[in-house]
């Protein structure tokens, strides 16, 4: 029995170090600052990655879907969102469409090769007003009615899908919130400054 058990193991572990490890290529948005106050401009970058294999094929388009929320305190009436642009002119074809509340952008061009990530297009933003909470942007399909899909989708340069991951992925900006490693900086300055006050006063 234990003979068995033993064996059944060696083969899966065999098969696990045989078998190729499956590549990706993952959706993504860069949202840039990400904390904000009334008045900030910024810009988020929709780009891809690619794992493996995956890292040498090429994109001839790419359709993204994407929906803004307002989460704390915020109001999507404080958020302005421009038209899709490419941030390193990697498509010469970009429309814009709005759904309701959401976006849609599809774009052309090329063939460009992924590599571990390639820079898809930007879109512009600016906050006015508000003082909590902040704003999400998700990928994600969106109905345009009739039943028609607006599907986040990487297109090879035939216009076949790659099979691009969107999943769960978004971009966040936040009202007032430093980033972790900017609030642990001005703490330690203040330390620092009340440590000399401290010395001063010796």
């Amino acid at each position: 029995m234990i003979k068995k058990i033993l064996s059944a193991l060696c083969f899966g572990l065999i098969v696990a170090l045989v078998a190729p490890v499956q590549a990706d290529i993952t959706f993504g948005i860069d949202a840039t600052p990400s904390f904000v106050s009334s008045g900030t401009s910024g810009t988020l970058v929709f780009y891809v990655t690619a794992t493996g294999a995956d890292q040498s094929k090429q994109t001839g388009g790419a359709q993204v879907g994407y929906t803004p929320t307002a989460f704390g305190g915020a109001s999507l009436g404080d958020l302005t969102l421009g038209n899709a642009m490419t941030p390193t002119g990697v498509f010469t074809s970009l429309t814009t469409s709005t759904v309701g509340s959401s976006y849609g952008i599809t774009a052309s061009g090329g063939p460009f090769t992924i590599g571990s990530r390639l820079d898809l297009f930007s879109v512009a933003y600016s906050v006015t007003g508000g003082s909590t909470g902040g704003f999400n942007f998700n990928i994600e399909p969106l109905d345009i009615g009739g039943g028609s899909l607006i599907n986040p989708v990487l297109f090879d340069p035939s216009g076949a899908d790659l099979g691009a991951t969107y999943a769960g992925n978004e971009g966040t900006i936040t009202y007032g919130v430093p980033e972790p490693t900017s609030l642990g900086f001005l703490m330690g300055a203040a330390g620092l400054a009340a440590l000399r006050r401290r010395r001063k006063s010796a």
